[in-house]
């Protein structure tokens, strides 16, 4: 536990105040006392019983359907759908993908939807030269 001291100064005298208690929470701001809170992207509940704290502070997420992978295609998110997670769409063996934009969960103050993508994923078949006959998948 590390302790922060206040030294107030008042003419030519030092006053001690009390110290504060830094907040170690993991994901919290660590600032000392009820200045104690969980970082933009995470959520919970910080306590105060005199000078020890508890709790804690857990990612915030993001929900919906905006990341369904296209049909013949994939979708990898990098950090499952926490805040600041960054999606990746790919396309099956034997597709190609457009130019589908990659989203990111931005849920800084309550959980939040995905957002939409701007171009959609779209997995098409790509195309092969079989015994001069062109064959599309």
């Amino acid at each position: 536990m590390r302790l922060s001291l206040d030294i107030i100064y008042a003419k030519s005298d030092y006053f001690l105040v009390f110290p504060e208690v830094i907040c170690n929470i993991m994901h919290s701001n660590n600032a000392p006392g009820f200045s104690c809170a969980c970082d933009v992207g995470y959520k919970g509940t910080i306590t105060w019983n005199g000078h020890t704290h508890g709790g804690s502070c857990v990612p915030k997420t993001c929900t919906g359907d905006n990341v369904n992978a296209s049909e013949k295609g994939a979708v990898t998110k990098s950090t499952e759908d926490y805040h600041g997670s960054m999606t990746t769409f790919s396309c099956n063996d034997g597709y190609m993908i457009n130019d589908a934009t990659a989203i990111v969960c931005n849920a800084t103050s309550t959980d939040a939807l995905w957002p939409a993508p701007k171009v959609p994923p779209v997995c098409t078949g790509m195309l092969f030269h079989m015994h001069s006959q062109i064959v599309v998948t």
